[in-house]
């Protein structure tokens, strides 16, 4: 993919040098925002299919991929003023965003805070971050975030591979990508996520917004992301749900052409009733 993108482009802000990288020149801006441990490159197989009628723009956050040093302080607010950076950098004031898991995350951080930005969202196996926290979550997180500190770090990276995919396609850059992170800076962003939550009861994203998960998504309380996206999308006005055969917790990786087509026909107002790609192994 490196042959079809622009850059790196480099944005300095608060002890970090964030990466981004565009590809294609017209068309409506479309960017991407990568997991927890993941970075930009998970999101090859999009980059393919939107670039020649999208600008698309990928980033790595904060701690991920290129954009280092992780800094003292790691936040989702902090990561959504990073994205408004980047944007600016890029020259893009309104785009449709594309989060996942972490950067789900990001993605609403920034469009509560500035939603004139957002045109659409596409949430793929993510949580909704106005609710209050889930009890299995705030009762596991914390475990979790120990167990982080005191597991091996390569057998967490293991274990991050076998959870993030179905393919080896998603196993093997969920390891690659995890391995540039150190366990201190693992433990750090899963405890700023466990606490990105703010109940905000009268809230509601104010665009359209499509919320996918992978069939065999398990991330989060054994399946807690796939319980709740049917809530979410019907609290949302303008909300849609999309389940994602034959795919896991990187499900854009594990079926990149149902995903694919999914946001084709979310962009283009389209309510299903084009033939699915059921399956791209």
């Amino acid at each position: 993919m490196t042959t079809e993108l622009e850059g790196p482009f480099v944005v300095e802000r608060r002890g970090c040098r964030l990466h981004y990288w565009t590809a294609g020149r017209e068309g409506s801006p479309l960017v991407f925002t990568h997991g927890y441990t993941m970075n930009h490159r998970m999101f090859e197989l999009q980059v393919q299919a939107f670039r020649p009628e999208h600008r698309v723009l990928v980033w790595d956050v904060r701690g991920h991929g290129l954009s280092k040093p992780l800094a003292e302080e790691f936040s989702v607010p902090d990561c959504a003023d990073d994205l408004a950076a980047v944007l600016d950098d890029a020259g893009i004031s309104k785009a449709t965003h594309v989060g996942h898991s972490m950067g789900g995350y990001i993605v609403q951080e920034l469009a509560f805070r500035q939603p004139e930005r957002m045109q659409s969202m596409v949430m793929l196996s993510t949580t909704c971050l106005t609710w209050r926290p889930p009890r299995v979550q705030t009762l596991g997180g914390p475990i979790t975030q120990a167990l982080l500190g005191a597991w091996p770090h390569r057998w967490t990276t293991s274990q991050i591979g076998w959870i993030a995919g179905l393919s080896s396609r998603a196993r093997h850059h969920a390891v690659e990508a995890a391995s540039c992170l150190t366990k201190q800076e693992r433990t750090q962003v899963w405890g700023a996520l466990l606490g990105a939550y703010h109940h905000e009861p009268d809230y509601r994203i104010g665009c359209p917004v499509l919320i996918m998960h992978g069939q065999w998504d398990v991330v989060v309380g054994a399946g807690l992301i796939r319980a709740l996206a049917p809530g979410w999308a019907a609290r949302e006005p303008n909300g849609r749900s999309e389940v994602i055969p034959w795919a896991a917790h990187n499900a854009n990786q594990d079926n990149p052409g149902f995903v694919n087509q999914a946001i084709r026909e979310f962009l283009a107002g389209n309510r299903g009733d084009v033939p699915r790609v059921a399956s791209a192994f």
